[in-house]
């Protein structure tokens, strides 16, 4: 397993959590100082849609970057043109 594979498993896990946690609608998840905020913006059904497609998007990342090539920050004309 190599580092961005890791990281691929760790972002779907997240955004399965994520997921879970707005679908069964947990308290501890939504009454949570961070998730307040936009249970505020948005009411707690526009909080639960917006972690569900948080949820989503993190998980298409990690699927995404588990199987892909090493991350961009590695490809040197990247990291040359960056770090100047």
């Amino acid at each position: 397993m190599n580092e961005s594979m890791i990281t691929g498993i760790v972002c779907v896990l997240c955004g399965l959590f994520s997921i879970i946690c707005a679908l069964k609608d947990f308290d501890w998840f939504m009454n949570n100082r961070r998730a307040a905020f936009f249970v505020r913006i948005f009411g707690r059904g526009g909080a639960r849609v917006f972690y569900i497609l948080l949820g989503i998007a993190i998980v298409i990342f990690g699927v995404y970057g588990a199987s892909s090539e090493p991350s961009l920050l590695r490809r040197s004309w990247f990291r040359r043109s960056l770090f100047r």
